[in-house]
């Protein structure tokens, strides 16, 4: 399954790119512009393990899940910017939003995270 993490820019969506898959990509300045980061993170069952115990295979696989670190969407994003971003975004599976729910002066825009989503929503 492939999963493209997706939000208004300075939200967090590489940290939890990070955490999800194990990575360590740079947060600080991360922009849209073009980049995208791809990790795996591998879903390790109790169940498959015991199955695997009980009869011995030449190979056990855990499901994988893809995750694509999208950059920022914002509407004061260039076209050209923002078509690289809508192919990324048609190429997942699923979309996971990650909703700003922290104060910061150095972030511009709202804070309300319903607001968020829907613009969010409208930029999509």
């Amino acid at each position: 399954m492939k999963i493209g993490i997706v939000g208004m820019p300075l939200t967090g969506k590489t940290t939890l790119f990070n955490l999800l898959t194990g990575q360590h990509k740079e947060t600080s300045a991360y922009s849209s512009k073009g980049t995208k980061n791809i990790g795996v993170a591998t879903v390790y069952d109790q169940r498959i393990k015991y199955l695997s115990s009980l009869y011995h295979p030449k190979k056990t696989t855990y499901a994988a899940i893809e995750f694509v670190d999208i950059g920022g969407i914002s509407p004061e994003l260039p076209t050209k910017e923002k078509v690289e971003i809508f192919s990324l975004i048609q190429d997942a599976e699923a979309l996971l939003f990650v909703i700003r729910l922290f104060e910061d002066q150095a972030v511009a825009g709202e804070e309300d995270p319903v607001v968020q989503i829907e613009n969010l929503k409208c930029e999509l």
